[in-house]
């Protein structure tokens, strides 16, 4: 089965718009949950600026150390990949 190719959208760099939109995000859903207001949705989108973040990381961006997530895996004892 053939996937479906990637719209422009999806191609491009995210516009400043979606990257402010995606940041308040972030953020409400992170001051609601540390508030103890959680939901699923906080959840999600905590679960999405995560994974954002270590896309990103991964990508070079950043100056996290890769020392700080060999720390963190090695912590939850998921150091099976490393």
């Amino acid at each position: 089965m053939a996937r479906k190719p990637l719209t422009k959208t999806k191609l491009l760099p995210m516009n400043a718009a979606l990257v402010r939109d995606s940041s308040l995000s972030y953020h409400v859903a992170l001051d609601g949950w540390r508030r103890g207001h959680g939901n699923r949705r906080m959840v999600n989108e905590l679960t999405r600026a995560t994974y954002m973040a270590w896309f990103l990381q991964c990508a070079g961006y950043g100056d996290a150390p890769d020392q700080l997530e060999r720390e963190h895996v090695n912590r939850w004892g998921n150091d099976q990949d490393k």
